[in-house]
């Protein structure tokens, strides 16, 4: 779980439906040869645009972008590149393995977007790859909601 502490646009009472109003970005569109394996920097980039606004502006897909800014500073699965690429953008960000289903609903409550490794194959001990929830998710039923930046289906 990457947390965000930088200053948030939109706050939600314990009442209101819990979505953000994030932008889309699908790592399958990438032009960086990359797309298959950058679930987690799509994931970033879209809460980047979210906290700050016009920040991956320029040719290209957003996105793609900001793959270019992780490679400084290592591969697109590093979380701690993926930590330095947004403070690089300005905004505070943490890796955390410890986190709670309760600390993440605080910062998506507080309008802070989660990008957050969700194990979804295999056993804990011997996972074949990780994919993180797309961070403008939300809350629907008391579980978080959000999109895959790489959907399993084919369109």
């Amino acid at each position: 779980m990457v947390t965000i502490t930088a200053p948030s646009r939109t706050a939600f009472d314990s009442k209101s439906p819990l979505l953000l109003p994030m932008p889309y970005f699908s790592q399958r569109d990438s032009c960086t040869g990359q797309g298959d394996r950058m679930c987690f920097s799509s994931s970033c980039a879209m809460a980047a645009e979210f906290l700050k606004p016009g920040c991956l502006a320029g040719a290209g897909q957003p996105d793609d972008r900001y793959l270019a800014l992780v490679q400084c500073f290592g591969d697109t699965t590093n979380a701690h590149a993926q930590v330095a690429a947004l403070e690089r953008l300005g905004i505070q960000a943490t890796f955390r393995t410890d986190g709670r289903i309760e600390q993440l609903i605080a910062q998506l409550r507080l309008g802070f977007p989660i990008p957050v490794g969700w194990l979804h194959q295999g056993p804990v001990s011997a996972p074949p790859w990780r994919r993180p929830l797309e961070p403008g998710g939300g809350l629907g039923s008391g579980y978080p909601a959000g999109g895959d930046p790489r959907p399993l289906w084919r369109g």
